[in-house]
C-alpha cells in the first residue's frame, strides 16, 4: 500500500506544476506592469489615470495567453527538450504579436481620445522587440521550472519504486520460512510422539504455532519493540531447543531499557537461524547462543553470539553469509548510514554479530 499512496501523490504533481506556473505568471506580469508604470511616471513626470484600466486589460490578456502557453508546454513535457524549446520560441514570437494587436485595439477602443502609435512596422518594432524578450524570458523560465519539477518528480517516482521494491522484499521474509526447519520440526514432533514424550511434542507444537502466527503478523517494513522481536525468536529457539535438547541452549541478557526500543521487525531472525544452520547442526559439542541487548546513550546495542564449536566432520555446504548481508542491507535501507554492524569470529572461536541501532521508542 505504500507504493499506491505515494504514486497517487506523484500524479498530483501535475496540479502542483500548474499552480507553480500560475503563480510565476501572475508574479511576472505584475512585476512588468509595476515596472512600466514607474518607468513612464519617471520618464514623463506623470501618467494619466485613464490609461491604467486599458493597461490592466492588456496585462490580463498577457496573463491569459501566458497560461495557455504554460499549459501547452506542460503537455509537451514528455517530448524532447529541443521540441519544447522550439515550441517555446514559437509561443514567445506569437505572444509578442498578439500583445501588439491587443494593445492597439484595446487602447483605441477604451481611450479613443488618446493618440496611439500608428500600426506600422517602424513604430511597433521597438515595443515588439521588448514584448518578444518579455515573453521569451517568461517561456524560458517556465521551461526551466517544468524541467526542474520533472526531474524532481522522476526522483520521487524512483524513490517510490525503490521503497516499494524494498517493502516487497521485506514482506517476502514472512513467506521464506526455511523448509528444512518445517520438515525437521515435524519429524521431531513425530519422533517425540513415537517415544511417548508427549509433553515435549505438545510444547514443540505450541511453540511452532506461536512462531508461525507471530511471524505472519509481523510486517518487516515496520518497526516493533525489541520485546516483541525477542518473543518471536523465543518461540523459534524453543522449538530448536527441544530438537537439540542435549547440545543447544540459549541465554538471554537483555536490559529492561532495551525492551521498549524499536527495531525493524524480524531483523534478528536470519541471525539466529544462522546459528542453528551453521553451528548447531554441524557439531557434536554443546553450543550456547547468547542474545544480549542494552541501551548505550543514544544507541541500542544488540549482540548475538554463539560459543565455539568443533566440526563434527559432517558434510555440508559452507555458509554463504547471505543472511548476514540481507540484515546489513535492511539496516542500510532503514537507517541510511546511522547504524553499526559487525560480524565475525568471537574471541573464543565462535561467531558474533553486533548491531548498534539508533535508540527510539513508541511515541
Amino acid at each position: 500500500m505504500i507504493a499506491s499512496d505515494e504514486i497517487a501523490d506523484a500524479y498530483a504533481d501535475g496540479r502542483l506544476s500548474r499552480r507553480v506556473a500560475l503563480a510565476f505568471i501572475l508574479l511576472f506580469w505584475t512585476a512588468q506592469f509595476s515596472i512600466l508604470t514607474l518607468q513612464r511616471y519617471y520618464a514623463v513626470g506623470m501618467f494619466l489615470p485613464r490609461l491604467m484600466l486599458p493597461r490592466m486589460v492588456v496585462t490580463l490578456v498577457a496573463i491569459l495567453y501566458s497560461i495557455a502557453v504554460a499549459e501547452g508546454l506542460r503537455r509537451l513535457s514528455p517530448r524532447a527538450l529541443g521540441a519544447r524549446l522550439a515550441a517555446g520560441f514559437g509561443g514567445a514570437l506569437l505572444g509578442c504579436l498578439v500583445h501588439a494587436v491587443c494593445n492597439y485595439w484595446i487602447f483605441a477602443w477604451m481611450v479613443p481620445g488618446v493618440a496611439a502609435l500608428p500600426l506600422t512596422a517602424e513604430t511597433y518594432a521597438p515595443p515588439l522587440l521588448q514584448w518578444f524578450w518579455s515573453y521569451f524570458a517568461l517561456v524560458g523560465t517556465l521551461l526551466a521550472i517544468g524541467h526542474s519539477l520533472a526531474l524532481r518528480d522522476q526522483e520521487q517516482c524512483m524513490s517510490v519504486l525503490q521503497r516499494a521494491s524494498h517493502a516487497a522484499q521485506l514482506r517476502s521474509l514472512r513467506l521464506q520460512l526455511n523448509p528444512h526447519f518445517m520438515f525437521n520440526t515435524l519429524n521431531s514432533i513425530n519422533a517425540l510422539i513415537g517415544r511417548e514424550r508427549l509433553r515435549d511434542a505438545e510444547a514443540m507444537v505450541e511453540n511452532l504455532s506461536d512462531f508461525l502466527r507471530l511471524s505472519l503478523e509481523a510486517a518487516p517494513e515496520e518497526q516493533v519493540t525489541f520485546a516483541r522481536e525477542i518473543e518471536l525468536q523465543r518461540h523459534y529457539l524453543d522449538v530448536e531447543s527441544i530438537r537439540f535438547a542435549d547440545r543447544f541452549s540459549v541465554v538471554y541478557e537483555i536490559d529492561d531499557a532495551a525492551h521498549g526500543a524499536l527495531v525493524p521487525a524480524l531483523i534478528t531472525q536470519p541471525l539466529v537461524e544462522n546459528v542453528i544452520r551453521h553451528a548447531v547442526t554441524r557439531t557434536l559439542e554443546p553450543v550456547v547462543l547468547t542474545i544480549s541487548a542494552g541501551r548505550d546513550g543514544e544507541w541500542l546495542r544488540i549482540a548475538i553470539i554463539n560459543s565455539a564449536w568443533r566440526s563434527s566432520g559432517k558434510k555440508g555446504r559452507a555458509g554463504t553469509g547471505l543472511g548476514i548481508r540481507n540484515v546489513a542491507l535492511r539496516l542500510r535501507g532503514h537507517y541510511g548510514h546511522a547504524f553499526g554492524f559487525e560480524a565475525g569470529r568471537a574471541a573464543d572461536g565462535g561467531f558474533a554479530v553486533r548491531l548498534a541501532l539508533p535508540f527510539a521508542t513508541e511515541g
